[in-house]
């Protein structure tokens, strides 16, 4: 199914953009009177709101918009009729909770709102103007109680900030989550530059439909259902419902690699005749040198033998050498040489052929190409985000946020089924200091107006107070055991505060198009930690220690004593994460792995969390174990401020999005006045949005995870050096050369053929932006062309050399659990292909087979960028 833009809208409102929300696996078949009353509620409130002048502007702005013949907006039309029935005293409660919550979310926001059940369509649908005819009844929402996968969708007439809209989604997500128990699967954005999105799903009427349909001319467009499903054509890290292998990318290092365990199972009988027989399987290697000129790939198998076989390093090199030789004169072809290099390296050059294969890979495979087995369909579970509620996304967050889900993306790409997973703070003592802060000190008309904000100003004064009058610490403490103990006032405030702040938590994940599949929130656990307890006292596991504290005696792992509950009988972090591991585990049993990303203050923690889940298991296998991984990474900094939470001198992260959004959109202006270029606001506010959210990217990936990072703005924004938008126009660049390539022909098989305008395409890049010191041309156009061959020239093949890592260095980064081992490979791509693109004639060349050749490395270039900057969560554009 797709859901298509009309162009009638466009041509008349060319700024506007459609919003489009994908859900599955709601649970509508529940009766939540809860829901009901809130829009009961709302209605009045609703009512009281239509006499306030913003409220009507807000109306006006999508439902009084109208076509010479009298069509306007669906979406608006029917949210108008909601209001007349709100004004006319009726009742507009639906039949199920779906239609009750999409009607609530409409009118709390006097949001257009409409949406189809995904299994009652049969065709694509289109979002077109509506024409209401007398006598004729208008479309309406068609969900029934059974409906499970479903869409919604508003529109933006251009005039509300992306942050509003984030705000709307980030709710709309917490709705879904809360009374229907899941979660928005993907958001989508129609526009006149985007017109159609594939959903990927397809109801039994859609099959029937086309199998009916075959031989029949495409039914025109018009306004009922149709539609949508999880991502958009092309993506490398598309996730089915059930998950599948991806294709393996080819790779010569399997070849190598069994070649050279035949080689030393041969010529040294030796290691398999030792008892017991060692596996030395592991002690094969083949990595990318460093220098070029120590060919593609290289092994030290040498150096490794000689410790165990005690002979020289360089004999053993020499013996797996000529071996090689006799495997390689009989072997396809794959090699152009094999040399030694003291004191035991073998160095690989790929053959001509080879590369010309990969290159030939790489155009067939497409947005596939990368894609590996070496996780065999492995479920993994990757914890990042997990963020204290109350408190505002900090500049400090962007790391586990940006890292955890890099690392999600290339954990798929090789093959693994991932799943995403937070573990909220929403417990703990922080949340009684919170309610006794609110309670003397809050104003809730005050709070209600900016939520998180003014409950981090609470929670710093409550600190301030406490530093003079240190009583109030025990009497947060007491908050705390109440809300433990289900005092119902406690839970009810604690329950408001959770709300507030995961919904601004979500807009800012909404804004930076990252999602968790899982939450495992520390309030869950609260009942099951009183269980772990239990189990490790019974167990021995956990001892009482001083004040009537429970411990666990790390002496044996060298590591420190750790608490598991206070003397007052309260929990802590790690008992909570013990719980959650067993949960995650019984829920997920054939889990091989749980990743955490979580700065390195916490590396003590996760030893100890790790070193009681394997004394739990143990001791009571009925306790489930599996393997564990801390990946740490640095603290993030600013010349000249710190952040603390607790002294309220944050910087929040919807300050850097903002100032990342004004810097981008100042270079973007700048550009467009020096060149006289106009751009529509929808293209604008889409290339700003893509500059500013893929700089904060690449610049919290582009260096080893585990250093801090010190946030320069003059780099992370910047068109040179290492950093998104040299990348992002790099990859812009390559776009043009094709598109001058194929403007009069057909399209090129990698980038859509171009609009015909009345504009003449320049010979050089037409462009806001430029780079400097292009280099000059290796050769003039026709000079001794003819004495070429394709991909004879140094830059020709230093690019396609480098084309055909991509693979290696995505397996190396998942593996070694460092994104930054892609950002420095995108970052040499795009060098090296700036130095081809300034030394290698490629549309003025002559001779059609070397064009061609020289084409073929330009659409490999821009698909190896494209693969790699959506894996690294980065916009790509082909104009820029």
């Amino acid at each position: 199914m797709k859901i298509k833009l009309g162009f009638s809208i466009t041509e008349q409102i060319p700024a506007i953009r459609y919003t489009v929300i994908l859900v599955k696996n709601a649970d509508n078949l529940r009766k939540i009177s809860s829901l009901s009353q809130l829009l009961r509620g709302t209605a009045v409130v609703t009512k009281n709101d239509l006499k306030k002048a913003e409220r009507k502007n807000l109306f006006s702005q999508v439902t009084e918009i109208t076509t010479a013949s009298g069509a306007t907006f669906l979406e608006g039309y029917l949210l108008g009729n909601r209001l007349k029935k709100i004004m006319a005293g009726k009742e507009i409660e639906g039949k199920n909770n779906l239609i009750n919550l999409v009607n609530y979310l409409s009118l709390k926001h006097f949001l257009p709102l409409f949406g189809f059940d995904l299994d009652q369509c049969e065709r694509d649908y289109t979002l077109n103007f509506y024409l209401p005819k007398k006598g004729k009844k208008s479309p309406d929402l068609n969900f029934s109680a059974e409906t499970k996968h479903f869409v919604i969708w508003f529109p933006n007439l251009g005039n509300w900030p992306d942050e509003q809209i984030d705000s709307f989604i980030a709710e709309i997500d917490l709705c879904l989550n809360k009374y229907m128990q899941t979660r928005i699967a993907e958001v989508f954005h129609l526009d006149a530059e985007h017109r159609e999105i594939d959903l990927g799903y397809e109801s039994e009427l859609e099959q029937d439909y086309k199998a009916n349909q075959e031989q029949k001319e495409p039914a025109p467009e018009e306004i009922p259902p149709a539609s949508p499903a999880s991502f958009q054509e092309g993506d490398i890290l598309a996730e089915n419902e059930k998950f599948t292998l991806p294709p393996e990318t080819p790779d010569i290092h399997l070849e190598l690699k069994k070649w050279l365990t035949e080689i030393v199972a041969e010529e040294f009988p030796e290691l398999t005749e030792k008892e017991p027989a060692e596996d030395n399987s592991g002690l094969i290697e083949v990595e990318i040198p460093k220098e070029a000129a120590h060919g593609d790939l290289s092994t030290n198998i040498a150096m490794k033998l000689a410790k165990i076989l005690g002979q020289p390093p360089q004999d053993i090199a020499q013996k797996i050498l000529q071996a090689l030789q006799k495997k390689q004169s009989a072997g396809p072809g794959l090699l152009e040489k094999v040399e030694l290099v003291p004191p035991g390296f073998i160095n690989f050059h790929f053959s001509l052929a080879y590369f010309q294969t990969q290159l030939a890979n790489i155009l067939a495979a497409r947005e596939k190409y990368g894609r590996q087995n070496l996780g065999h369909g492995d479920k993994v579970m990757i914890e990042w985000g997990s963020l204290n509620i109350a408190k505002p996304f900090g500049a400090h967050h962007f790391m586990t946020t940006i890292i955890g889900n890099t690392l999600v993306n290339l954990y798929r790409v090789i093959g693994y089924q991932v799943l995403s997973a937070d573990f909220p703070g929403d417990w703990g003592t922080q949340f009684g200091k919170s309610i006794y802060a609110y309670r003397h000190w809050g104003d809730q008309a005050v709070v209600e107006k900016d939520p998180v904000n003014e409950l981090l100003k609470l929670y710093v004064k409550f600190h301030e107070e406490a530093e003079k009058d240190p009583s109030l610490e025990d009497a947060a403490r007491e908050e705390f055991r109440k809300l433990e103990a289900g005092d119902p006032e406690n839970k009810k405030l604690w329950q408001w505060i959770v709300d507030v702040s995961t919904r601004d938590l979500y807009s800012i994940y909404q804004t930076l198009g990252v999602k968790h599949d899982r939450s495992y929130p520390e309030s869950k656990y609260n009942e099951s930690c009183r269980k772990i307890l239990q189990r490790g006292k019974e167990l021995g596991v956990f001892t009482e220690g001083e004040k009537g504290a429970f411990i666990v005696n790390l002496e044996t792992e060298k590591l420190p004593t750790a608490m598991v509950q206070k003397g007052d009988g309260a929990t802590l972090y790690v008992t909570r994460d013990l719980a959650s591991i067993e949960d995650r585990l019984t829920s997920e049993p054939d889990l091989k792995k749980i990743i955490y990303v979580v700065d390195n203050a916490q590396s003590l923690n996760f030893k100890q969390l790790f070193a009681i889940a394997n004394r739990l298991h143990q001791a009571d296998p009925a306790y489930p174990i599996t393997e564990f991984k801390h990946v740490a990474f640095g603290r993030m900094g600013f010349a000249d401020s710190s952040m603390s939470t607790r002294k309220g001198n944050i910087i929040q992260g919807r300050d850097i999005i903002k100032e990342a959004h004004d810097r981008a959109e100042k270079i973007v202006q700048q550009k467009l006045l020096e060149n006289g270029t106009q751009l529509s606001p929808s293209e604008t506010r889409h290339l700003v949005h893509g500059l500013a959210i893929g700089a904060i990217k690449y610049a919290m990936l582009c260096q080893a995870p585990e250093s801090d990072l010190t946030f320069d703005w003059d780099k992370v924004i910047s068109f040179e050096g290492n950093s998104a938008p040299y990348l992002q126009y790099s990859l812009a660049r390559a776009h043009s050369i094709l598109r001058k390539a194929y403007s009069a022909d057909t399209a090129s098989e990698i980038t859509d053929r171009p609009a015909k305008t009345g504009k003449q395409i320049s010979e050089d890049q037409i462009s806001l932006f430029s780079l400097a010191n292009k280099p000059k041309p290796e050769i003039q156009p026709a000079a001794a062309e003819q004495e070429l061959s394709p991909f004879g020239l140094p830059a020709e093949q230093a690019l396609l050399r480098l084309l055909v890592q991509f693979p290696d260095r995505i397996a190396a980064a998942a593996l070694n659990y460092k994104p930054n081992i892609v950002t420095t490979y995108l970052h040499e791509m795009a060098q090296t292909f700036n130095t081809f693109y300034g030394a290698v004639p490629v549309l003025k060349c002559q001779r059609e087979d070397l064009k061609e050749a020289r084409l073929n490395l330009v659409r490999a270039t821009v698909q190896i960028l494209k693969n790699g900057l959506q894996i690294l969560g980065i916009a790509t554009f082909e104009r820029m």
